[in-house]
Formats: C-alpha cells, sequence, structure tokens
C-alpha cells in the first residue's frame, strides 16, 4: 500500500504541520502481528511530510493488534487512510497548546470523570459518519486522563468485529452493556461514563445489545453480577419477536450454568401474562417448560382448562411435558 500517494493527502498533512505551534509525538506500538510493518511505515512516512512530528518506538513480544499511542489515553489500532486521516491529525494536535478548546458543557462532563475508563470505537476508511465520531473523541483523554479511547480499525483488523458484535460503524463500546452507533452526542456518551460501569443495563440498552448479536457477552453479565437485570422480563415479552428470540438465548445460556438464576424470569411475565396474545404467551408456555420446576405445574395446568385456542393447548402440553421430565 503507497502512503500519502494523493498530492490532496499531502497538502493535508504540510498545512497541518504548519499549523502547529511545537512538536507533537506519536509512538508507534509494534508486536508480532505482521501489520505493525505497515503502522511502522505510515509513521516514517508522516515524519518526512511533518517536520513537527516527534517518533518514538516501542516493541512487543506478543501478536496483540498494533497501534499508536498519542499521550497517555488514546491507542489508535489503525492505519489513517482516506477520510481517517484528517480526523487522527486531530489527534495528534490535541497535544499542541494552540487546539482549539473544548466546550464548556463538554468540559462539565469530563470533569465527572474520577475514575479511569475507557471507551472502544470501531471505524473504518469508508464510513462516511467514522470521522465525524472520531474528531469528537481526539481531544477527550488530553482533557482529562482518566479517560482512554481505544480505536480499531476493521478495514485492517476485520476479525476484531465478529467477537464484539460489531455489524455496522461507527460503534462506540462503553463496558460490555453500553454501546452507540452512528452520529452521537458526546454529552450522552460523558454522562454515561460518568455514571460508571456498575450500574445495571435498563431495557433499551440491552436490546441494542441483542440487535447487535451480544446476547452471549449479556448472559455473561448475568452470570457475572448473579441476578436477572430489573428491566430483563420486558425483553422475554418484548414486542418485536427478533429481541424475545435473543433474550430467550441469553436464557437458555444462564441455565446452563445457573437453572435458578434464569428461573427468576418466569414470575414477571407470568404476572404480566394477560396483556400477551397468542406469540408471547406461547413463548411464556416454552420458558416455563424450559426453567420451570414443579411449582409451576399446577398453574400452567389450570391456565390451560381455561385455554380453547389449539396450537396454545398444543404449546402447554408441550412444556407440560418437559416439566414432567
Amino acid at each position: 500500500m503507497k502512503l500519502f500517494e494523493s498530492k490532496s493527502d499531502r497538502d493535508l498533512v504540510r498545512t497541518w504541520n504548519a499549523g502547529l505551534s511545537g512538536p507533537v509525538e506519536v509512538t508507534v506500538v509494534t508486536t508480532q502481528d505482521p501489520r505493525s510493518r505497515s503502522l511502522a511505515a505510515f509513521a516514517e512516512a508522516l515524519r518526512g511530510l511533518a517536520g513537527q512530528v516527534r517518533v518514538t518506538r516501542r516493541e512487543l513480544s506478543d501478536a496483540r493488534p498494533p497501534a499508536f499511542q498519542i499521550g497517555p489515553g488514546w491507542l489508535y489500532h489503525g492505519l489513517p487512510r482516506d477520510r481517517e486521516l484528517a480526523p487522527f491529525l486531530k489527534i495528534l494536535a490535541a497535544q499542541d497548546p494552540s487546539a482549539p478548546p473544548i466546550t464548556q458543557s463538554v468540559r462539565e462532563f469530563l470533569r465527572r470523570i474520577r475514575r479511569p475508563a475507557s471507551l472502544e470505537v470501531y471505524v473504518t476508511c469508508e464510513c462516511l459518519h467514522c470521522p465525524f465520531v472520531v474528531s469528537a473523541l481526539a481531544p477527550l483523554p488530553f482533557a482529562n486522563p482518566n479517560l482512554g479511547v481505544q480505536l480499531f480499525d476493521l478495514g485492517l483488523f476485520p476479525e476484531l468485529a465478529e467477537p464484539k458484535g460489531i455489524k455496522a460503524v461507527p460503534m462506540l463500546l462503553f463496558g460490555e452493556a453500553l454501546r452507540w452507533s452512528g452520529p452521537l452526542r458526546i454529552q450522552e456518551v460523558l454522562e454515561a461514563v460518568a455514571r460508571g460501569v456498575e450500574a445495571d443495563p435498563d431495557a433499551a440498552q440491552m436490546v441494542r445489545m441483542l440487535k447487535a448479536g451480544a446476547a452471549d457477552r449479556l448472559a455473561d453479565m448475568i452470570l457475572e453480577r448473579q441476578r436477572l437485570f430489573a428491566d430483563f422480563h420486558e425483553l422475554a415479552c418484548h414486542p418485536q419477536w427478533s429481541v424475545r428470540v435473543g433474550a430467550v438465548l441469553v436464557l437458555e445460556t444462564v441455565a446452563a450454568t445457573d437453572r435458578e438464576l434464569a428461573r427468576r424470569v418466569l414470575t414477571p411475565l407470568w404476572e404480566r401474562r394477560v396483556g400477551f396474545d397468542r406469540t408471547r404467551l406461547g413463548d411464556l408456555f416454552y420458558l416455563i417448560g424450559e426453567l420451570g420446576d414443579a411449582a409451576w405445574r399446577q398453574a400452567l395446568a389450570d391456565l390451560l382448562e381455561r385455554t380453547s385456542d389449539p396450537e396454545l393447548i398444543e404449546a402447554g402440553r408441550d412444556a407440560l411435558a418437559r416439566l414432567d421430565e
């Protein structure tokens, strides 16, 4: 891959360099990953165009993704090119004393972050919205050393998308529960960071996790904290079928380790059953059959006696049979 091949990129770097009031530093963190060579080559090419850039190198012996370390808070796992070049330069320039100040409202949210916290942002160079998100994040770790940002370029590291359930970019993650995609309000993100990662996710956050394919991570969180989150039952009776399927997958994963913990979803669902349509009532029967114990048999049998719908009767009988097993 040729670096700074276009005249517009070279002009952008030279103009940016001329606007700096002093040197800016970047450390190339290389690893056993062969893509380290591309990052090292980029840093040298950038230094050749921009005399204010100071490059150092740190070598690691493992195979983690290589990165550019910028200041104490930025790790940029990517190769800045095309649309991502200008935001990368903005991150570098945030070290410069003459960099534009962040707004007062953002600064107030940053002041509330009093313990270490880390954001992950996933981008590609083809994405139209990614540069705006990265630019908004660029100065934040310099304004508050408690906040770190890791950027992952899925064009260079495509294997990182699936384990995290990343199906669209830009995607911003905070902890296991909170994620934002598309254009974002940076104040909303910082407010969530200030609240801390220990708060349980609400229904909307869990729905976002399920839609992003993160059912396994949600199950892991429930098992780790040893509680079903307060709003989880809303997912198990959600109007959207795909959300209910995701909730069932979470419950089945939890039940494989702790059946009693997964069973706790049944009582709040049972209490809401009067408002269920046939499909959601059938899902409840299925969950009773999968998660229930002998105490649920009589309640289910009594409900079936008052039901004339043949599909529900069949679903209920299947659930009773599983309870008997």
